[in-house]
């Protein structure tokens, strides 16, 4: 939104520009950021920054092939791309397919605390 432009523009006037302030809670002189800068648009780039500008070249594909898994109880071996997960003996951590974030569970009690009163109380 144009304030400065919307019904007459923002008042001078204290009182005015109180009742301005009621009317459009959001408008705010003194915050840090505004919407509609597009006055630098159209500036070219810093020579310093286009220096930084070129082509990479010939890549390496960079396209998607799959998840990436690791197997071991430290997850030292990287199995190979693509592949299904490994298994895990932990429940909690135990891939299914089948799910979706729908039939996400929420954790234990224990594990929802937050850190400082999860300790709380044990010294």
């Amino acid at each position: 939104q144009n304030m400065f432009n919307r019904g007459g523009g923002v008042p001078s006037d204290p009182v005015q520009r109180a009742e301005f302030a009621q009317r459009w809670p959001a408008f705010n002189l003194s915050a840090a950021f505004q919407h509609n800068h597009k006055e630098h648009y159209r500036d070219k780039v810093p020579m310093e920054e286009q220096e930084l500008i070129g082509n990479l070249g010939q890549t390496e594909d960079t396209s998607c092939h799959g998840c990436v898994w690791y197997s071991g109880e430290s997850f030292e071996k990287r199995l190979r791309v693509p592949s299904k997960p490994p298994e895990n003996t932990d429940p909690a951590a135990r891939y299914d397919p089948s799910k979706s974030q729908k039939d996400r569970v929420a954790p234990p009690a224990h594990c929802s605390a937050a850190p400082a009163a999860r300790t709380a109380g044990t010294a």
